[in-house]
């Protein structure tokens, strides 16, 4: 198996971690701020909520586990059946690269038609990891 296919998806590991720690920072800076007043949102998700910057955040890691399951298993095959070249690493590392964009589009400005924009170019390499372990 080639590790080349890895490291990508390393990456992608260490921005699902970096976003997770931001929000445990922004969560706890919240409810520290006062601006999460209601801890049983966190029981029962009644109540008050939190506040957008910590919604943008959660939101971010949500994202970070939907659609790059087809990245991460796309990546997998490419490695078992022997499908890792040069254009499947470089699709890889764009994936990765537009999601960092993605990600910090989403948890500073939020603009959303940017964010749209970043969300469906991410298809692309997708679609030429499995294009490249389909044939």
């Amino acid at each position: 198996m080639d590790k080349a296919i890895l490291y990508p998806m390393v990456a992608l590991v260490a921005l699902t971690v970096g976003v997770t720690l931001l929000l445990v920072k922004r969560r706890f800076g919240a409810i520290k701020a006062g601006d999460t007043k209601d801890l049983k949102y966190f029981k029962t998700f009644q109540g008050q909520g939190e506040p957008e910057y910590v919604q943008v955040a959660q939101r971010n890691m949500i994202n970070l586990f939907e659609t790059p399951v087809l990245f991460y298993v796309g990546c997998l095959a490419a490695a078992v059946f022997g499908a890792v070249d040069t254009v499947t690493v470089w699709a890889a590392w764009a994936y990765v690269a537009i999601r960092v964009v993605h990600t910090i589009v989403h948890v500073t400005s939020n603009n959303v038609p940017r964010r749209a924009q970043l969300f469906f170019l991410s298809f692309v390499p997708i679609v030429v990891i499995w294009v490249k372990v389909a044939i």
